[in-house]
């Protein structure tokens, strides 16, 4: 019988294939819900056509670290300790950064904007953007696909392969793509990671 969700030991079969095991790095696929998805969170602005973007410093280093809520310390130690892990099984040919801090401008404004996405990893011939979540949520989809991506990609030049880690996936959460689950323990290198499909791979934190 299959165990009720959150079990961090059960994976979810592949799409039509009920007796599929799930293997490390091989996605199992679910299908976009445009229909159920939610708006976009409140106040969210979108990258639209970005052209231009650089890294650089956090605009408001040191002014937010005395008002940071309990829940946003524990966010980031969070992301450290997947930062950590990731590094050691990407391997050394992988640069794992912590909420690295990119400037763009979007068409037609001149206004000059600020995001961090909470990892970028990136080697010679892949990036990968990850979100960071203690629940898988639609949140991720809009921050990853309409806001990161734009603004990475054109910082890098390339596609970039998009990813959440969450330590409850819930295979029943509404997004408006495609998206696969893969598992972290047999990860080397970026290659279970494919900028083209499924759009948003979701790995499940089981340590």
């Amino acid at each position: 019988m299959k165990p009720s969700l959150p079990n961090p030991q059960w994976v979810p079969p592949l799409l039509g294939r009920p007796d599929e095991v799930v293997l490390p790095g091989r996605p199992s696929l679910w299908p976009a819900s445009p229909q159920l998805s939610p708006a976009p969170p409140r106040g969210f602005s979108p990258a639209g056509q970005v052209d231009w973007a650089v890294l650089t410093k956090d605009p408001w280093e040191g002014s937010r670290a005395g008002r940071m809520s309990v829940a946003q310390k524990r966010g980031l130690r969070f992301q450290a300790e997947v930062s950590r892990k990731l590094s050691g099984l990407l391997g050394s040919d992988v640069d794992v950064q912590i909420q690295p801090w990119f400037a763009f401008t979007s068409r037609g404004s001149i206004r000059r904007r600020f995001c961090s996405p909470d990892l970028l990893c990136t080697s010679s011939r892949q990036t990968l953007i990850i979100e960071v979540k203690y629940s898988l949520c639609s949140e991720a989809y809009w921050q990853l696909v309409h806001l990161y991506r734009p603004v990475v990609e054109t910082w890098i030049g390339r596609p970039a392969s998009l990813a959440v880690i969450a330590r409850l996936v819930d295979p029943s959460v509404a997004l408006p793509c495609a998206w696969g689950q893969i598992t972290l323990g047999g990860l080397s290198g970026l290659g279970a990671f494919d900028p083209g499909r499924p759009e948003l791979s979701v790995a499940r934190w089981t340590t």
